[in-house]
């Protein structure tokens, strides 16, 4: 929603009223990614992303958009753009009754090209203690034993890892924290190390203990067509949902700044292609009290035209000093010729 408290982070401008944001909402629909699979040597990466949304205004039919790479989307004044994107495995944790005490689809963050990804699950009620877990995403998990690394950024094979702690998770006294990280200072580790237990390792539609009886956790398959509990999974692709980050822009300066950049490319072709020319004209006094008249010229660089341009200065004073427009070469009377670049002219 198209509000203050909506945006992770948010960065206004010096005159920037918070009345003056139009009221929508953005709703993710689906994400959509292509990856090179015909090309080895690009294989896994990525050809084209869409992030097919709705916008609704207040008062208006929602509409279906799309977000691309390149393509933003433009409503309420704003510009929309398509940042990142990833994956947001859906956890939930039940506690010894068999009760949830957590269910959310967790955002993890993207660590390689292939989408291995990082993300924390905070469970801060419920259970016994708090509990907190470091888990790692493999969309397509290519090793049978640890370390694990993914092969292919697509939802082929994958697996969650997580590993468990369980203590003060630092956020009942109101600071706040990271959704992105956990602190562990005040923690007990419960798997991997020197606990003897291994992580938990889970496929979408599974689920396992929690070390020390604190309950279960279960790495949900959100595709609505899945299998049922217990049967076969041939089909991963929409078993994980996935999430796209997105920059909301609005600069009403735009118009000005366009408008100034043209002057600015204006004035530079002026630079560039009219010549730059500096011309001088001389009068020296005679004995006889006549005037003579110099002329030249300099060109900033090379300019072929400067010879003609100085002769055409010399021609229209002299015409408006009344003296006969005559070409020098045709003429055989040198009293009154017409001055030329760097010739002279006596005038009575």
């Amino acid at each position: 929603v198209n509000t203050l408290l909506a945006f992770d982070s948010f960065n206004p401008g010096r005159f920037f009223d918070p009345d003056s944001l139009e009221p929508y909402k953005l709703t993710l629909d689906s994400f959509d990614v292509v990856y090179e699979t015909e090309n080895q040597d690009a294989f896994g990466a990525p050809t084209d992303f869409a992030a097919n949304v709705t916008v609704e205004h207040k008062g208006q039919e929602p509409v279906q958009e799309q977000v691309k790479v390149n393509e933003p989307l433009r409503t309420g004044g704003t510009d929309v753009y398509l940042l990142g994107n990833g994956y947001a495995p859906t956890i939930t944790v039940t506690n010894p009754a068999g009760e949830v005490v957590f269910t959310d689809s967790i955002p993890f963050l993207p660590q390689d090209a292939q989408l291995t990804s990082l993300g924390v699950v905070k469970v801060p009620d419920g259970l016994a203690e708090q509990v907190g877990m470091i888990g790692f995403f493999y969309p397509t998990q290519a090793a049978s034993e640890p370390p694990f690394f993914s092969s292919f950024p697509d939802l082929e094979f994958p697996m969650l890892t997580l590993d468990v702690y369980s203590g003060d998770l630092g956020i009942d006294d109101g600071t706040p924290t990271s959704v992105y990280t956990l602190d562990i200072d005040s923690m007990t580790q419960l798997t991997r190390g020197d606990t003897g237990v291994d992580s938990i390792q889970l496929m979408p539609g599974q689920s396992a203990e929690l070390p020390g009886g604190l309950g279960t956790v279960s790495f949900d398959n959100v595709d609505p067509n899945a299998p049922a509990a217990g049967e076969p999974v041939s089909d991963y692709s929409h078993s994980v949902h996935r999430f796209a980050s997105f920059d909301i822009h609005h600069d009403p300066t735009q118009f000005w700044v366009a408008f100034f950049a043209v002057l600015v490319l204006l004035g530079l072709g002026t630079s560039l292609f009219v010549p730059r020319r500096r011309v001088w004209v001389k009068a020296i006094e005679e004995s006889d009290g006549s005037l003579r008249l110099e002329y030249a010229g300099l060109a900033r660089g090379e300019d072929p035209a400067l010879d003609e341009a100085v002769a055409a200065l010399a021609s229209k004073h002299a015409a408006g000093l009344g003296i006969p427009d005559v070409d020098p070469a045709a003429s055989s009377t040198p009293s009154a010729p017409t001055p030329r670049a760097g010739e002279t002219s006596d005038l009575g």
